[in-house]
Parts: C-alpha cells; structure tokens; sequence
C-alpha cells in the first residue's frame, strides 16, 4: 500500500513538472553573460531537448527507467523504438554532464552504463529488416549525433574541472578521478562507435 501510494505521488508529480515546465536548463551568468565558471574562451555544450530531469542520485531513477521501458514497449514499430531510444540517449548524457560537474561519480557512472545501453538498444533496433533504408540512415545519423554530443560533453567537463581546480574548488585527486571517468566515456565511445 505505501509502495502504492509513493508511485502515485511520482507519476503525479513527474506529470506536472513535465506538463508544465519546457525542457529548459537555466544558467547563472555572470555581467559578462557567460556562465559562471566558464572562461570568456571555452564554449558552452548545449545538448538539444535534453533535460537530465530525474538523476541517477535520486531515489526515483529507477522507476523513471521503468517508465521509459514502457515507453519503448509501447512503441509499435522498431524505428519509434529507436527514436525515443535516442531521446533517452540524449537524457543520459544530461544527466552524466550534471552528475560529474556535482563530483558525484558513482551516479555518473550509472547514467554512462545507462547511455550505452540506449545506443546498443539503437543501434539493434535499426537493423532490423522491418526499418526501411530512409528511416535507418536517419538512425544512424542521429548516433552519430549523439556519440559527438558525448564527445563534447567529455570536453566540457574537463575544462570546467581544469577551472575548478584552478579555483581550488576541486582537489587534484578528484580531479584525477573524474578526468579517468570522462576519458572512459569516451573510450567506450569511440569504440562503439568504430563497432
């Protein structure tokens, strides 16, 4: 019964912030306009409708990946499929970017293993014979898309950690563990990418 009512009080919720809020990612800047924490040379990594919305830090991670597996059941096609598996992708490394730039690399870690799975999931998906060939190079397009998303992600997060260590906002030692974690990321990246 408590189970029960904690899933009805999420969906609620989850509902409302979706209904009622744009995918919109608010920054503090500074006069400059710039972010804060960001110097006037680096670029800024904006990834396209991607909201990390529920974080692998939270408690609801796992029920907002259920949600997503219905989601994709419900899908009738396997080129839908891929469509919203990509939209989860794109999630992913939101959520893996606001995650390494909290220092909260176990969670990171979770969202990497998670956005891996959605392209496997993708890139399966789009083989199969019943995605016409149209349909099937805009798949491909779009993982390539997002691999360079994961590409820029990595390249962003390092910067603003070489400027937080710069501001002693970071220790060298983590700094070091986040700098292994995103140079995996992109390790895993690229070879999945050359599969």
């Amino acid at each position: 019964m408590k189970f029960r009512t904690i899933f009805l009080v999420f969906i609620i919720i989850k509902l409302a912030i979706v209904l009622s809020f744009p995918a919109v990612i608010a920054q503090d800047t500074s006069e400059s306009g710039i972010p804060e924490g960001i110097s006037e040379g680096a670029e800024e990594v904006i990834l396209p409708d991607a909201d990390a919305g529920t974080t692998p830090d939270s408690p609801f991670y796992g029920l907002d990946l259920a949600f997503e597996r219905i989601g994709l059941a419900l899908a009738f096609s396997k080129a839908s499929k891929s469509e919203r598996g990509l939209k989860h992708a794109e999630e992913r490394l939101s959520e893996i970017r606001k995650m390494v730039d909290e220092n909260k690399l176990q969670a990171a870690e979770r969202a990497r293993t998670e956005h891996m799975r959605k392209l496997q999931e993708v890139e399966d998906n789009s083989k199969d014979k019943e995605v016409d060939n149209t349909k099937k190079s805009e798949i491909r397009r779009r993982l390539i898309q997002n691999r360079i998303h994961a590409e820029r992600v990595s390249d962003d997060m390092e910067l603003r950690m070489r400027l937080k260590v710069k501001d002693k906002k970071l220790s060298q030692e983590e700094f070091e563990k986040l700098e292994t974690f995103l140079a995996s990321l992109a390790e895993e990246n690229s070879a999945f990418d050359d599969t």
